[in-house]
């Protein structure tokens, strides 16, 4: 009895010490059920070098809904970590395992700091069958909120779905006043990068790992990023670093993108004015991505433009970039100007068109746009009574508002409630004379 005793105390301490699940074969954990606020989990506390252990390739852990989660307790520990995607989402079931290497720099606030792994798909969202899978705006984590990209020029996009696999990834850091610097090393199913319908040709040779910016609410702030290796079913994209405190708090959600049709957005304002009898053309970024120049051009009706200038831009930034070109050529009536950025892969894209008025009059015609509580707030100095023509945009390009508001001579202010969900949204405002397209943030 004592022999036993002991036998069982040992058994309890290797348990609590040294936790192992193990994975033989065909064998399949599913963790499902979940949903916000009450979300399932399988939760490994003190984990071992090899938490999760699976024997041969035909068994792992389903977990295709951004709330059925695997959490890892590993506090400041710096082992490295698989974590053994698995799923049938391929007419067979492949293992598409997530390693987690290069863990540093954490500082704890609870005694369960985790990490904790889930991701999302198509078929498991119970939008579509897998072969109409590619349309990723049905089935985005609960804080994404578009798939904006660009093809080659001149296509710019709103859903950049065909140029993403149908799939994310989302990775959380819970009881951590600093979360973890990590390597990431994303495996992958192929066949979630073919065609299904609508994703582009070749997509899986092209794939490199994109992060969205939750706060920022842009691709732009972290890649694509990577080295894609590919296979028959399983392909993985390596070597995706991110920094300490990151995980989870800016960077959540993750998925692979073509890199030569990335999704950023990164352009925040557009705007000319009077500059003594010149036009000053003024535009910012909130972020940039690899970016090589913009062209201004410009046009007398809007329609037909000509080359003006190239402007060198930073390459790759994550703060705020301001730009301006003051074009002396001389304004008769109103001038239209339009703005493009070249990336370094040679691919293009188009912004809106601003237009000025005659810069040779004395005062000139001014518009200011911010956001207060949720509001859209409008300054415009008019030198006349006309009508102003003012558009709101979601961040997907979807049309919220729009209307023609009443303004005379001298200043004139209004406040717009359009009545939407926190975000950022692109204002449009046009005069007879001037015009500006400015990026928002509404937040109540």
């Amino acid at each position: 009895m004592k022999r036993l005793l002991y036998i069982l105390l040992f058994i309890l301490l290797c348990i609590k010490q040294q936790a192992q699940v193990v994975i033989n074969g065909v064998e399949v954990i599913n963790i499902n059920g979940g949903i916000a606020g009450t979300p399932s989990y399988l939760v490994l506390a003190h984990p071992p070098a090899t938490p999760i252990k699976t024997i041969g390739t035909t068994g792992g852990i389903m977990m295709e809904t951004e709330y059925s989660i695997t959490k890892y307790q590993l506090g400041v520990l710096t082992t490295t970590v698989t974590v053994p995607y698995f799923s049938f989402n391929s007419g067979a079931g492949v293992q598409f395992p997530l390693a987690v290497t290069g863990i540093s720099g954490a500082a704890v606030s609870t005694a369960t700091a985790s990490l904790q792994f889930s991701s999302t798909n198509a078929v498991s969202s119970g939008y579509a069958t897998f072969g109409t899978g590619y349309d990723n705006l049905h089935y985005m984590p609960i804080t994404v909120n578009n798939m904006n990209g660009y093809n080659p020029y001149p296509t710019f996009v709103t859903n950049n779905s065909l140029n993403a696999i149908d799939r994310f990834w989302v990775i959380d850091a819970l009881g951590y006043s600093t979360s973890p610097a990590v390597t990431y090393n994303f495996g992958y199913i192929t066949a979630e990068a073919n065609v299904n319908g609508g994703n582009t040709v070749g997509l899986a040779s092209n794939l490199q790992a994109q992060a969205f910016d939750q706060g920022a609410l842009t691709w732009g702030n972290y890649g694509p990023a990577g080295v894609n290796t590919t296979g028959a079913s399983e392909g993985n994209v390596s070597g995706v670093s991110i920094g300490a405190g990151l995980i989870g708090n800016v960077f959540r959600s993750w998925t692979l993108v073509n890199y030569l049709a990335v999704l950023p957005v990164d352009l925040i304002s557009f705007s000319g004015t009077c500059l003594n009898n010149d036009a000053n053309i003024t535009w910012s970024t909130v972020v940039e991505t690899n970016s090589n120049y913009f062209t201004l051009e410009k046009s007398a009706d809007g329609q037909n433009f000509t080359w003006l200038a190239n402007i060198n831009a930073v390459g790759n930034s994550n703060h705020t970039q301001n730009y301006s070109y003051t074009d002396g050529s001389g304004i008769e009536g109103t001038a239209y100007y339009r703005l493009s950025e070249t990336d370094r892969n040679g691919a293009t894209k188009i912004y809106n068109i601003i237009s000025v008025g005659s810069c040779n009059d004395g005062v000139k015609e001014n518009i200011n746009v911010f956001s207060s509580n949720g509001n859209v707030n409008l300054i415009v100095y008019s030198l006349s009574n006309q009508l102003v023509h003012v558009t709101i945009y979601d961040i997907t390009g979807r049309l919220i508002y729009k209307d023609d508001l009443t303004v005379v001579q001298g200043n004139n202010s209004f406040i717009i409630n359009p009545t939407v969900a926190n975000g950022i949204y692109m204002v449009e405002v046009e005069t007879n004379l001037t015009s500006l397209t400015k990026r928002v943030p509404l937040l109540e």
